[in-house]
């Protein structure tokens, strides 16, 4: 394990003694980031992330749909999904780009998919920048309401 994911590790240890659970998980998935399995454990085992979630907190939200796409299986897409659209919805810029690379490869959305409005507008290639107000544009009728 590199020194940076030990870092990551301890960071989130002391951030969890405080309570402060939303800097625990942002530090334990860095730490796995780096490569460390124990950091994706700590995430998946240690956090409260679900009642903070479910109490509407957006950072949560999105926080837990991270985790969820990152380090379980497909059993818990249909969470990430729920959490994802949550948090997008209060305006979270990463559950925002979380859902839209959910919709974007079908990745636990299959069952909900419809043609975006704005299929002209898809690029061929890599996308390397899509404004804000397009991708809501071309994801409104995708997204369960």
């Amino acid at each position: 394990m590199s020194d940076s994911a030990a870092e990551f590790i301890e960071r989130g240890q002391q951030a969890a003694m405080k309570g402060d659970w939303k800097a625990a998980a942002t530090a334990w998935i860095a730490g796995s980031n780096a490569g460390s399995l124990e950091s994706a454990n700590l995430v998946l085992t240690t956090i409260p992330l679900k009642t903070q979630a479910d109490d509407g907190d957006a950072d949560s939200q999105a926080l837990l749909a991270g985790a969820l796409l990152d380090f379980v299986d497909d059993s818990g897409l249909p969470m990430a999904l729920t959490s994802a659209t949550a948090a997008a919805r209060a305006g979270h810029p990463t559950a925002q780009r979380a859902l839209g690379v959910m919709y974007r490869t079908g990745r636990g959305v299959e069952g909900t998919r419809t043609k975006p409005r704005c299929s002209s507008q898809r690029l061929s290639g890599p996308v390397t920048h899509t404004p804000l107000s397009t991708w809501r544009a071309c994801t409104s009728q995708a997204m369960p309401r």
